[in-house]
């Protein structure tokens, strides 16, 4: 989980066992990802990129209060835990503004703070025609938001299938059971997903087959 490099299973135990500072620690580690992921899915509705902080911060809460009830305390089930609990938070939000003229409303931009290249690795490395690069801090902000801009206008299982995958990090059979979808068949939407957003970000589509068997 790229958010939560430094954690570990004992920091996920101790966390669900309720120890404040392991709670502090995981919900500290986790929120940098959860921006992304909360911003992935706002792509399509980029006028409520002001609203991901917001989002961002309840997901935590949300995340915080689950803990004690995370059934395997690891990595991979508290991945798989805020990716459900940030799904479920952006749905209920639109629900709440379906009623608003999305149109009408000003686009916001990604701020650097909020989503920078350094959260989105697993896909940046995907996109990229050489593999990552140093690049000025304005660069990749600019790097970053046409990422985003470009996702929001890809179908929406192209969009899905990436955000669950690359910002999410849920594996390919995770993504396959949110899905509804085979194992393979999974595999080849985000082959497909990658190489239709890499197409609209670079101008090219190729790129090395991702490992979507790896767990």
């Amino acid at each position: 989980m790229y958010g939560a490099e430094r954690l570990t299973d004992e920091d996920i135990r101790r966390a669900a066992d309720g120890a404040r500072p392991f709670v502090e620690r995981v919900t500290e580690a986790l929120l940098p990802q959860v921006r992304v992921m909360v911003g992935a899915r706002f792509s399509a509705h980029p006028g409520y990129f002001d609203v991901i902080e917001e989002v961002a911060q309840a997901v935590m809460i949300a995340v915080a209060d689950a803990l004690p009830r995370l059934e395997n305390r690891t990595i991979a089930s508290l991945r798989s835990l805020v990716s459900v609990i940030v799904s479920r938070r952006v749905v209920d939000f639109l629900r709440q503004k379906k009623r608003a003229n999305l149109a009408g409303r000003p686009v916001a931009s990604l701020d650097t703070t909020v989503v920078d290249l350094s959260d989105v690795g697993p896909l940046w490395n995907f996109l990229s025609v050489g593999g990552p690069s140093p690049l000025s801090a304005a660069r990749q902000a600019d790097q970053i938001s046409l990422v985003m801009s470009e996702l929001g206008r890809l179908k929406e299982e192209h969009r899905e299938v990436i955000t669950l995958a690359l910002f999410d990090q849920l594996t390919t059979a995770e993504v396959a059971e949110r899905l509804g979808i085979s194992r393979r068949a999974a595999s080849m939407l985000l082959l497909r997903a990658i190489k239709s957003l890499r197409r609209r970000v670079t101008g090219s589509s190729q790129l090395g087959e991702p490992d979507a068997e790896a767990s």
